[in-house]
């Protein structure tokens, strides 16, 4: 069964919600683990394709719109756009000419683990996940994890240390009677916007808590990248600055 085709029958089997948000990041971070490993994404019909004919279908041309953001526009909310989504794949299909199509667009990636992915979002998150934005992220590695598992891979060290991350944030940052989860205390706590570098914000406090966790296991510059430009932008100083715990 193809990956779209196993996610609209139990989407929650590979998605934290069905959204089509969720299906959009996911899918993105499950490709780039795909083709990282070298290895190709099969699927039943031509994305570039389909892209052409959903901009047609809209009237959308320009093209700095992808497909999700059209479709999204257009309905009611997140949910509603993930079956839109798929209803409108099922009709192109329908109309799709299988023997003209062509070889479906592949691309590449250079051998990284998760560590220097971490490392490679915090530094380019424009690149993985298109804005910063930690619930972007969240879901694009979600779909990453799930394509390494997916794939057989061998658990290392690296995916070692982001599950302790995870079970430290669960265990040490939730100040609540009841146990949260790892993504929903960061985003809990990132009491700013979910949107750019801000001090505030959720992304920021994701690797804020990544630097705190590595300097307690004494590997303070695991996830330093040497750009500068991504540190979190100082607020306004009437701003009010949230209480991490």
């Amino acid at each position: 069964m193809h990956l779209f085709d196993a996610i609209r029958k139990d989407p929650l089997n590979y998605l934290p919600e069905v959204s089509l948000t969720a299906l959009d990041f996911f899918y993105q971070g499950y490709s780039f683990r795909y083709y990282t490993e070298g290895h190709s994404l099969e699927d039943n019909f031509d994305h570039q394709e389909f892209d052409s004919w959903i901009r047609a279908r809209f009237g959308v041309s320009r093209s700095y719109f992808d497909i999700f953001s059209i479709i999204g526009s257009f309905a009611a909310n997140d949910t509603e756009a993930f079956h839109d989504y798929f209803t409108l794949r099922d009709e192109f299909l329908q109309t799709a000419n299988i023997s003209e199509r062509g070889e479906m667009l592949q691309w590449h990636a250079e051998p990284t683990n998760l560590i220097d992915l971490l490392k490679k979002i915090r530094e380019r998150p424009a690149l993985y996940v298109g804005t910063v934005s930690f619930r972007k992220c969240y879901l694009f590695l979600t779909g990453e994890n799930r394509a390494y598992s997916d794939l057989g891979l061998p658990i290392g060290d690296d995916r070692k240390i982001f599950a302790e991350f995870k079970d430290w944030v669960e265990q040490q940052k939730n100040k609540a009677s009841r146990p949260r989860p790892w993504h929903v205390m960061v985003s809990y706590y990132g009491t700013g916007c979910d949107c750019g570098n801000i001090e505030s914000g959720a992304f920021t406090l994701f690797y804020r808590w990544l630097d705190e966790f590595a300097t307690i296991h004494g590997q303070t510059n695991l996830l330093q990248v040497p750009k500068s430009w991504w540190k979190p932008k100082e607020l306004h100083p009437h701003a009010r600055r949230p209480s991490w715990p």
